[in-house]
């Protein structure tokens, strides 16, 4: 079933519409046995394209992707997907599916050092995590840039340098490609400012490091922390360079472990519960600003995508770090 048409970005159509839009006369033509899947792209991309997705075999997960034309219903480009059940196949396809579509990007200006995120409908918390995960429930989140690594030390140094603020004392080991710690939300924020951009909200943050709507890992880019995140099994408790392990599915590297990371949004234990579904931005109100993505001497559980931590605004330590985002125009 698909979801609510969110300024038309995402509308799921059954068999009998793709085959019409590609001028065929039966499922077969499209090799699919099962509902095909168009997304409108105009919105997220800025370009006149749809992406027709089939899948074919759903334990295997073989699939096509078509690029089509909308004027024309020219069949601009296809990409087959296959994908041995032995493997991870979901993570695999959606990274090769992120890579089919990456060159479209270039008709949006990204800004250095940052990743697009296409927006959409996803499940938000956990049914079997703490009582703050609870209850899963849908959001819904609108286009976004967001930091491809972590606010490095060299670049919060350079802020401090511009605008006379103090720098933070860093652990002895640090270079200027290893993440700023010791970071309060007042001086992620501040920073945030600075740059042009802010904050993310806990939703945008979930969503950024779930890598999309359909990923079911664990951690931010696969289901084992030790591909892709720093923590306590792994890191020599000790804090590591960005980007020295395998990025999610949009090409962010480092959201689950390393340092943590603070959001804009106050926190709160019940406010899954309050329905707020559309580009939610947390509590009016609070004492305590959201954490999330566990760090460098945590163990597995805390770096998991859903877990929710929290501290006070001015409170900073060595495994206290950031990332930025930046509204997508319109």
């Amino acid at each position: 079933m698909s979801q609510p048409d969110i300024h038309n970005k995402f509308t799921i159509y059954p068999n009998e519409v793709v085959i019409d839009l590609l001028g065929l006369t039966s499922v077969n033509e499209l090799e699919a046995t099962s509902s095909a899947m168009l997304w409108n792209m105009k919105s997220t991309l800025g370009i006149e394209f749809v992406v027709a997705g089939t899948v074919i075999n759903s334990e295997n997960l073989q699939f096509s992707i078509y690029l089509i034309k909308t004027e024309s219903a020219e069949i601009v480009s296809t990409i087959d997907i296959q994908q041995s059940s032995n493997s991870t196949p979901l993570n695999d396809a959606v990274k090769i599916f992120t890579d089919f579509m990456r060159p479209l990007y270039k008709n949006i200006n990204i800004p250095d050092g940052m990743v697009f995120v296409a927006g959409g409908w996803f499940d938000m918390g956990s049914n079997y995590g703490r009582d703050n995960e609870k209850p899963v429930h849908q959001v819904f989140i609108d286009d976004f840039y967001i930091d491809k690594y972590e606010v490095t030390v060299k670049a919060y140094s350079e802020f401090c340098d511009s605008t006379g603020r103090e720098m933070p004392v860093q652990p002895a080991y640090h270079t200027d490609e290893y993440p700023v710690a010791n970071i309060s939300w007042e001086d992620a924020s501040a920073y945030a400012d600075w740059k042009g951009k802010r904050l993310p909200t806990e939703a945008e943050w979930e969503y950024a490091a779930l890598g999309g709507t359909i990923s079911s890992n664990h951690y931010s880019g696969n289901s084992f922390l030790d591909y892709v995140g720093w923590y306590s099994g792994n890191s020599n408790i000790v804090v590591h360079p960005i980007g020295k392990l395998d990025p999610n599915e949009f090409g962010i590297y480092d959201m689950s472990g390393n340092v943590w990371e603070w959001c804009a949004d106050w926190y709160s234990l019940s406010y899954y519960r309050s329905g707020d579904g559309i580009s939610p931005t947390g509590p009016a109100g609070g004492s305590e600003k959201v954490l999330r993505g566990g760090s460098f001497e945590d163990e597995e559980y805390f770096c998991r995508v859903k877990y929710r931590n929290k501290s006070f605004p001015n409170r900073k330590f060595e495994n206290y770090g950031f990332r930025c985002v930046q509204d997508v125009a319109k």
